[in-house]
């Protein structure tokens, strides 16, 4: 099956590669899943990553699970990608703060009122 990512958050880092949590649409789907990857000597792998069990990686694991988890369920495969085009990947991971506290119709309105 072929994924279209839409997001990707990295969780971990070593001497040749990288771990990301990525928000990804399946092509035969309107749903968004969470998917764990991660990228050595540049390429992709699509294969789970393995990352150290100390306290900062679990913490950045456990953030990015929740911030990734959180906007796929908010926002559709094209919402993501039209914030992801407008804001940038790293602004739209520092607004999902936002979408938990203060809701997605709020979130939007402030959007609207920033780009309009």
């Amino acid at each position: 099956m072929r994924y279209n990512t839409l997001l990707e958050q990295q969780i971990d880092e070593w001497d040749d590669g990288y771990g990301v949590v990525q928000i990804v649409n399946p092509e035969s789907s309107d749903e968004n899943e969470l998917r764990f990857c991660y990228y050595k000597d540049g390429e992709f792998v699509n294969r789970p990553p393995t990352v150290a069990p100390t306290p900062e990686v679990a913490e950045r694991t456990e953030e990015a699970v929740t911030t990734m988890a959180s906007l796929a369920r908010t926002f559709t495969p094209d919402e993501i990608e039209a914030l992801v085009d407008e804001l940038g990947e790293e602004k739209v991971l520092e607004l999902s703060v936002l979408i938990e506290e203060l809701g997605k119709s709020r979130l939007t309105e402030i959007l609207d009122s920033e780009t309009g």
